[in-house]
């Protein structure tokens, strides 16, 4: 009757044992695939802003070649044109408006004559 005992107490620290480290495999399985998921996921975001650095290169690179090809026109010409006065004092005026929260439409821009 004793050994029945002893072999009883045996078999369910066993299956007990068994039972845990299924518990644990499954753990290590679920922990297994969020890190493979997550994986993943940080390889497409790497790829996503190794794209957009290239696109932003692009795009400085280009903005750099065209304010180059500004400042030399600006070098190249003569003199710019100036303002008319009253399209000078009207753009004054209406910005200022545009603070103070009084700006009203501008009026069409004087012709030019000569």
């Amino acid at each position: 009757m004793a050994a029945q005992q002893l072999y009883e107490g045996v078999k369910a620290a066993k299956e007990a044992e068994i039972k845990a480290g299924e518990e644990q495999r499954d753990a290590k399985t679920q922990e297994l695939a969020d890190t493979d998921a997550k994986l993943a996921e940080d390889k497409q975001d790497l790829e996503d802003t190794r794209n957009s650095l290239s696109a932003d290169q692009k795009f400085l690179m280009n903005l750099k070649e065209t304010c180059q090809m500004t400042d030399q026109a600006r070098a190249s010409s003569a003199e710019p044109p100036q303002p008319l006065a009253a399209e000078s004092q009207g753009a004054r005026y209406f910005a200022l408006g545009f603070y103070f929260g009084t700006a009203t439409p501008p009026l069409p821009p004087p012709t030019r004559t000569g």
